[in-house]
């Protein structure tokens, strides 16, 4: 919600793009990852709040600054706790064009159709007819660091990224399975230092 007040959008800000500083009970604010769906779900009631603003009369940017005030002043007040913005040097997945002739640039007749992106099946994670930021966005889910596109490709396209390749990297932190499917589509996924924005939530005490 803060992000979207913000005039932000959501879907780059997963877990790995929020910085908690000084927080005593960091588990109250990020939903801990690998909860089942009951225990998501019981997170959610024990720990979300649902707020409603009503500003009549006022453009989206003057409800949107009114908005953000009062959620600075339900943090503070409620909290302790100090929300912003900001841009830090982090460890991020970099997702670089290497040769644009093996690119599976997606059909014409299927780039016509609605942007469609499959979770695929229990051996490949299937994008059809998808961007490469989009591709990016649900990559930084698993993958639990940003991830970048400084490709420079703006068609979309068609990729089967081996669960196992994933798998390699997230219990034996060995990328060279992702990397060289990567390299087979013509691109190149390297870990990198980069400035990205994050929203940071901070203990006012220790401001």
């Amino acid at each position: 919600m803060y992000l979207l007040i913000a005039g932000k959008p959501v879907l780059p800000y997963k877990h790995s793009r929020i910085v908690l500083e000084n927080i005593t009970y960091p588990e109250k604010f990020v939903r801990p990852p690998g909860l089942t769906a009951i225990e998501q779900l019981q997170w959610d009631n024990a720990n979300l709040y649902c707020y409603e603003f009503i500003f009549p009369g006022l453009a989206l940017r003057q409800q949107r600054r009114l908005m953000l005030e009062e959620i600075n002043k339900i943090l503070a007040a409620r909290f302790n706790i100090n929300a912003f913005i900001d841009k830090r040097k982090m460890s991020c997945w970099v997702v670089e064009l290497n040769d644009s002739l093996l690119v599976p640039v997606a059909k014409k007749q299927m780039a016509q159709q609605k942007n469609n992106t499959t979770a695929g099946d229990d051996e490949v994670v299937t994008y059809n007819n998808t961007s490469i930021p989009t591709i990016c966005s649900g990559l930084e889910i698993t993958l639990k660091k940003p991830v970048i596109d400084e490709s420079g490709v703006t068609q979309k396209i068609n990729i089967n990224i081996p669960r196992s390749a994933l798998q390699k990297l997230l219990e034996q932190e060995d990328a060279q399975p992702l990397q060289n499917y990567f390299n087979s589509c013509g691109l190149k996924i390297t870990l990198q230092q980069r400035f990205t924005e994050v929203l940071v939530l901070n203990h006012i005490s220790a401001l």
